[in-house]
């Protein structure tokens, strides 16, 4: 499954996003994850907090998984492994 990733400028940011995204890609090998939005599987963005800027003119009619703290680690992992996710 291939995953695009959208990270957020990074003012306010309040943990590592980089290293955010290295765990998760350790906790989800079988999902690649590119930096050019194909319109194929899921869209994933990652935000240094809760203003969401990077989600700013993103289409509400797709589905799309926020990261907004290091602590959504594993929930996100885990909707990544779902058979149905980038559907």
């Amino acid at each position: 499954m291939r995953c695009t990733v959208k990270y957020c400028g990074g003012c306010q940011s309040a943990y590592d996003r980089a290293a955010f995204l290295g765990q998760l890609k350790e906790m989800c090998p079988t999902v690649e994850f590119v930096y050019e939005e194909t319109g194929e599987g899921a869209l994933l963005f990652i935000c240094g907090c809760g203003v969401h800027c990077a989600v700013k003119g993103w289409n509400p009619a797709s589905e799309a998984i926020i990261a907004d703290s290091a602590e959504d680690l594993e929930k996100i992992a885990e909707k990544l492994m779902e058979p149905d996710c980038a559907e």
